[in-house]
């Protein structure tokens, strides 16, 4: 399993460097005439790169924390009900 792990990694820097090597071309990014950026291509695909793991892990913690509020909500149902429960066979 290890060495399954190990290969697919060794594969993938490959295919990185490979597509660095590639895109050394310096491109313009120009933003709706705002901001203009000169850099080579692969900065600017890791830098959007960056920013969509950043949205997507901060969307990712929002969703968790949203989740386990439900979580809790429920577990106090689930109390209630075994308290009922519990308090109507007790007076049976």
């Amino acid at each position: 399993m290890k060495i399954t792990r190990w290969i697919i990694r060794i594969i993938l820097f490959l295919l990185v460097l490979v597509l660095i090597l590639n895109n050394k071309n310096i491109v313009d990014f120009n933003f709706y005439g705002i901001y203009t950026l000169s850099a080579p291509l692969i900065i600017l695909c890791l830098i959007f790169l960056l920013i969509g793991l950043i949205i997507g892990m901060g969307y990712g913690f929002l969703r968790s924390l949203e989740l386990k509020a439900k979580i809790k909500v429920l577990q106090e149902e689930i109390k209630n009900v075994h308290k009922t429960n519990n308090n109507s066979l007790t007076a049976d």
